[in-house]
């Protein structure tokens, strides 16, 4: 197989060139041309055998006389009874594909490297259904003032973007009702504001659940490090390391219920990525290996408060055994790979960003934000993500961690 390997930020200045490929299917007749597949050395078409085969037939599709195209995706059984997906890329003359020649129709049956895991009704087919139907006009209006590799590289990142959004969905649901709450909820009111969003997180979970946005499985697994971060909760605020200042009845000791599903939030983000880009990983941990690194983070987390914090050494492992841990994944035309610590690093950014709003919005607060509120310490950075780690292994106890093909 052959996988692209890229930034998304890196899709914008990526120069793509054309990379003549004769179609090789036994059927091909003078109806069937060649087509130029966009290849370069940070992009490619995930092809096996690198094989294309163009028709110009007109019943292939009927989106004849429109500008631009439609991906459509197709699980078909074969002979033995497994499943088999075809790629089909279906653009009309001047459409988004670049250089490939003006033909009243053309069609891109593309063999998948990967085996899909798509179902009717799923979240990931859901959002992959609506990039398939918005993107091609999208990026047909953008390559009439721009290069057409320029276009296709903005709205695979634009596509990127929106996967993304639609996989945090309920922590940006969270972040948004804590942030409105704090500024806009009314002083003396019958419900106290953490109360609120204590109901509010229970109806956004129950949503998902009823519009199969999230699985019963993940949900439970979800559930699971709700009680994981509820308990180090306890822990903590008992200690001292940050407090909730205002009142509400839904709490156990000096922990608002609402706090829970923060940490639930980022479970559900796993649960929800890993599925919507359909992850593949090269040269993934043993089971063994990452459980244990979660159970002495978790460990952790409450010793150092009176042993040796062996948060270094946590680090070192860490880095030991995901080290070669590479993650592919697919935005919309091309799979990418990235190593998957740095995975990690830009997910704990992010949690660390959102603290920062949090804690703006007088969610909780820190020691050192009690008299006027300040940035979260950058050290704060770490926590999270060796605490992300144990969000992660969860998820993966429940979806195993899918490796690719080669392996």
């Amino acid at each position: 197989m052959t996988d692209g390997l890229t930034s998304p930020l890196g899709l914008l200045s990526t120069s793509l060139t054309c990379a003549p490929v004769a179609a090789t299917h036994p059927a091909a007749t003078s109806a069937h041309v060649t087509a130029a597949i966009p290849t370069s050395p940070f992009i490619q078409l995930p092809l096996v055998p690198p094989s294309v085969l163009v028709s110009s037939s007109a019943e292939a599709c009927k989106c004849s006389g429109r500008r631009g195209g439609r991906l459509v995706r197709q699980k078909e059984a074969n002979s033995s009874g497994e499943v088999d997906e075809r790629h089909e890329i279906a653009a009309s003359a001047g459409g988004f594909l670049p250089r490939l020649g003006r033909h009243p129709l053309l069609v891109l049956k593309i063999a998948p490297s990967i085996d899909r895991e798509i179902l009717t009704g799923d979240a990931a087919s859901r959002v992959d259904a609506t990039i398939a139907r918005l993107a091609p006009p999208v990026e047909a209006h953008l390559a009439k003032w721009l290069p057409s590799s320029l276009a296709i590289g903005f709205v695979e990142l634009l596509a990127f973007g929106v996967k993304q959004a639609w996989a945090c969905l309920f922590g940006g649901l969270m972040l948004a009702a804590i942030l409105v709450t704090g500024f806009a909820w009314p002083e003396g009111a019958g419900l106290a504001r953490y109360d609120f969003l204590f109901l509010f997180a229970i109806c956004v979970q129950a949503a998902f659940l009823a519009t199969r946005l999230e699985r019963p499985s993940e949900a439970a697994v979800i559930l699971i490090f709700h009680v994981v971060g509820t308990a180090m909760e306890l822990f903590k605020t008992g200690a001292g390391s940050w407090t909730y200042p205002e009142a509400s009845h839904f709490r156990l000791g000096g922990v608002p219920m609402f706090s829970g599903f923060m940490y639930a939030a980022v479970g559900s983000y796993f649960a929800r990525v890993a599925r919507t880009f359909e992850f593949r990983f090269s040269h993934y941990p043993r089971r063994r290996w990452t459980v244990a690194l979660a159970v002495l983070i978790y460990v952790n987390f409450f010793a150092h408060h009176f042993a040796p914090d062996i948060r270094a050494g946590l680090f070192v492992f860490t880095a030991v055994i995901f080290g070669r841990t590479t993650v592919s994944y697919r935005v919309w035309r091309w799979r990418h790979r990235m190593p998957l610590l740095l995975g990690f690093f830009l997910v704990a950014l992010f949690i660390w960003i959102a603290e920062n709003v949090g804690t703006f919005a007088g969610a909780w607060l820190y020691p050192d934000q009690a008299s006027v509120w300040r940035a979260v310490a950058f050290a704060k950075m770490g926590s999270w993500f060796l605490l992300m780690l144990v969000s992660w292994t969860l998820v993966t106890l429940v979806h195993p961690p899918k490796r690719l093909p080669s392996e």
